[in-house]
């Protein structure tokens, strides 16, 4: 979550507006993903992500999550990410060659990554909308509430909102 507007109306005062900076003081690097109509893992990067960590999260992290789906789907399972840099260093598409053979979808992948693809990154075009709405209504003082804040988000919004975006209701 990087950027968020809140817009104010006001019929008694139509001049009346609040300017809202909740990410000058402190911001945060989340990683999710989606599995059929459940929101697998919640992590959060510390510090500015790079290739090393994001690499470190896909070897020793990102196994654990997927625990939890069953095994007949991860063998059937693509990988998805973005054209963020950290995910586009060879070390790290090296990793996903050999994790996912021909079964990733990225800049470098077997399947190149359709930038502003909603169909294939709801994520990015509605889930997380929809949580910064709820975690933007009110005003953050520290990273751990945005952190808290952010994992209410996905436990009250995220089903629901895949349930209806995978037409799975």
């Amino acid at each position: 979550m990087n950027r968020h507007n809140l817009h104010y109306w006001s019929v008694e005062n139509p001049t009346w507006n609040e300017n809202r900076n909740f990410q000058s003081l402190f911001s945060v690097n989340v990683c999710c993903g989606a599995i059929g109509h459940h929101l697998i893992g919640l992590h959060f990067f510390r510090g500015t992500l790079n290739s090393t960590i994001y690499l470190d999260f896909l070897q020793n992290r990102l196994p654990l999550l997927l625990d939890v789906a069953p095994l007949e789907t991860r063998r059937r399972m693509w990988f998805q990410q973005d054209g963020a840099p950290p995910h586009n260093v060879r070390i790290v598409t090296e990793h996903l060659n050999e994790r996912y053979s021909n079964r990733w979808i990225g800049r470098f992948g077997s399947v190149h990554w359709p930038t502003r693809s909603p169909d294939l990154s709801p994520l990015d075009f509605s889930v997380w909308d929809i949580l910064q709405s709820y975690v933007y209504e009110v005003q953050l003082r520290t990273l751990e509430e945005l952190q808290d804040r952010i994992q209410a988000a996905c436990g009250y919004f995220a089903r629901t909102t895949l349930l209806k975006m995978c037409n799975q209701e």
